[in-house]
């Protein structure tokens, strides 16, 4: 799906601080042997701009709150407070159900019920958030370079998004396999800029759980919290301390431009 003229407030910025191309893909910046990105000589400016998937871009909430339901009841024969079953979500699932269960085996069994639930249907009982794809469009026609970074599995990550006509918007849908580390671990964030070839200092995050704002402050990459997400609170968000929590698609809209112009002042 191609991008039209969105409807937020802010003009076009001019590519005059970054060589992006229309199709997303940024100039390149130095690589360490490690794969990391060398930091350049001359300022940055944050015009690359990463997403988190579940509780951000998608409402997957009921969706995973169902499933969580679903398999501790099945497997552990016993109902959870749904505030226990997302306490992680944000996280590889595989983490959140060793944290619930208590071994392995169990979590092994916990991971491929969940799944059997989950996947059965996914797209009907999930969507985008009004206003994504309208922000996403302004985004990309102001000149920033748009990428997903979540810790879903890649394939699912990609056939949600997909399925939505969102998948093409995004120059890069990086999933729990792309990195090694995971958030709150700032590896995600920095093998997302050296895919993308550039510097992490051009970046910004965006996510909706304490787990992307921890994983930003590692990366020590800017992040705004979103609150429509369902799964953590503004007060959670707000003890992660991020560059600025939003409510409506239109504040973060704002919040971006304001991040991009004090990196650009």
């Amino acid at each position: 799906m191609g991008c039209v003229a969105g409807s937020f407030r802010s003009g076009s910025i001019a590519r005059r601080f970054g060589k992006v191309a229309p199709d997303g893909q940024a100039a390149c910046g130095a690589r360490s042997e490690h794969g990391k990105h060398l930091t350049n000589s001359t300022p940055q400016v944050r015009d690359v701009v990463l997403f988190d998937l579940d509780g951000t871009v998608l409402d997957t909430h009921d969706a995973i709150l169902d499933s969580m339901r679903y398999a501790t009841q099945q497997v552990l024969g016993t109902i959870i407070p749904d505030e226990v079953l997302v306490a992680e979500v944000g996280q590889p699932l595989v983490t959140q159900m060793r944290t619930l269960a208590p071994d392995e085996e169990t979590a092994q069994e916990l991971l491929v019920t969940y799944r059997s639930s989950n996947e059965r249907g996914l797209d009907q009982k999930t969507a985008p958030f009004a206003g994504i794809e309208e922000l996403i469009c302004t985004l990309k026609n102001e000149g920033f370079t748009v990428a997903v970074v979540t810790s879903k599995r890649e394939a699912l990550a990609s056939n949600s998004l997909r399925a939505f006509g969102l998948y093409d918007l995004f120059a890069l849908v990086n999933g729990m396999e792309s990195s090694k580390g995971h958030k709150p671990d700032p590896d995600p964030l920095i093998q997302a800029a050296a895919d993308l070839e550039v510097p992490l200092e051009r970046c910004l995050y965006i996510g909706d759980s304490p787990y992307d704002i921890q994983a930003a402050h590692a990366a020590h990459v800017p992040c705004v919290g979103v609150t429509w997400g369902g799964f953590f609170g503004r007060e959670v968000l707000q003890a992660e301390a991020p560059q600025m929590i939003v409510d409506t698609m239109t504040e973060l809209h704002d919040a971006i431009i304001a991040l991009f112009q004090g990196a650009s002042a």
